[in-house]
């Protein structure tokens, strides 16, 4: 289990790296140093960082209203007189439906980074009072659960959870549609398979790879007891840790997965991250410089969180293929069967990744036999 103090910290070297102003975020360790001082420091901090969050939550807020009104009635045009008094859930639908792809996108990014740091927020400061009490009485203090929690309830950024419609309805309109996004997938990967394809002259690669998957087959029939490998989890699948010796796959691919449970190994081990349009993809690194085929590109130096599923299956590694959705690799799982599990590390302080896979095994219930393990540390 990952420490909230730490689970903050990557919460904010991660939110740090985003583009556009950063919203506050409550100085828990600063905040927890004041316990042992006295029961003075602790709750004058508290109520500082109290009102410092409702006062950014309520400016953030007000901001994306007017962006949205200012969207509707000055840049597309709408007569102010037919909406008057428009309802917030309407507002947002027309902004939709009125606006651009990509406004519409950077709405719906600017309203779940208002969410994520009002919930961080909430749980800051619910756990830093829940730590005051824990020792109170051994330091002669007064309990603050009943003074400073009603506090808390009622402060304005509690009613963070009002944005999680405006969210689903942004994310039911910019929802990538599988069916489309395959067909495009076919017509690129087609491409990609023109450029990558081995000559049939080039057989000595062809037996390099074919002698490391005959050892991998070997060593767990020969080499390993059968009790073992049940307890065997294949870090990033099949791969060299080289990042590409030409021999085996390349790290967190889907032939990386395929080939270690084709040979027999029952657990393999992913890393996965949350694109901007809020796909699961399957990624190490904050970006994909270090495994593409063209590091130059820009596509390759972007922050994962900030590539879309189009610029994901445009992204070809130096092995030819593009990052796996998680769902691709859960699919192959099922596909290949028996003992076939992940076992799915995620980034602490990645909130909105562990919402996506929840999401995902809502809707594909069937896959979540597919998952050993779900971690984070």
């Amino acid at each position: 289990m990952v420490k909230f103090g730490r689970h903050l910290q990557f919460y904010l070297e991660s939110d740090e790296q985003s583009s556009g102003s950063e919203p506050f975020i409550v100085p828990y360790t600063d905040i927890r140093e004041n316990i042992v001082q006295s029961q003075a420091h602790f709750s004058h901090a508290w109520r500082a960082s109290l009102k410092a969050a409702s006062d950014d939550y309520t400016h953030r807020v007000r901001l994306l209203w007017e962006q949205i009104f200012d969207g509707l009635f000055r840049l597309s045009g709408l007569e102010e007189q037919e909406h008057r008094g428009l309802p917030h859930d309407d507002a947002i639908q027309l902004y939709v439906s009125t606006m651009s792809e990509s406004r519409s996108r950077d709405l719906f990014t600017s309203i779940k980074k208002i969410h994520s740091s009002a919930s961080m927020n909430t749980e800051a400061l619910r756990k830093l009072v829940k730590k005051f009490d824990k020792g109170a009485v051994d330091r002669d203090d007064d309990m603050l659960t009943s003074t400073l929690i009603p506090e808390l309830y009622s402060a304005p950024f509690m009613a963070y959870p009002t944005l999680e419609g405006h969210i689903e309805t942004l994310r039911d309109s910019l929802a990538v549609e599988e069916e489309e996004e395959e067909l495009d997938e076919d017509s690129v990967m087609h491409s990609i398979r023109q450029r990558t394809t081995l000559s049939t002259k080039d057989s000595t690669d062809v037996k390099r790879r074919a002698d490391e998957l005959s050892w991998l087959h070997d060593m767990l029939a020969r080499s390993i007891p059968d009790s073992e490998i049940p307890r065997l989890v294949a870090h990033r699948g099949f791969h060299c840790p080289r990042d590409n010796s030409g021999k085996r796959p390349l790290e967190n691919s889907l032939s990386a997965f395929e080939s270690a449970w084709s040979a027999g190994i029952h657990l393999c081990e992913c890393d996965v991250a949350l694109t901007k349009d809020e796909q699961l993809v399957l990624a190490h690194d904050e970006d994909f410089s270090r495994l593409a085929l063209d590091p130059s590109k820009i596509c390759s130096k972007k922050k994962v969180g900030d590539l879309t599923m189009k610029e994901i299956i445009s992204l070809t590694f130096k092995s030819g293929s593009r990052p796996p959705l998680l769902l691709d690799v859960l699919r192959s799982a099922q596909a290949i069967g028996g003992f076939a599990r992940l076992v799915i590390e995620i980034k602490p302080g990645n909130q909105e990744a562990c919402t996506a896979l929840i999401r995902l095994f809502r809707q594909y219930p069937e896959l979540i036999e597919r998952c050993a393990v779900i971690m984070s540390f």
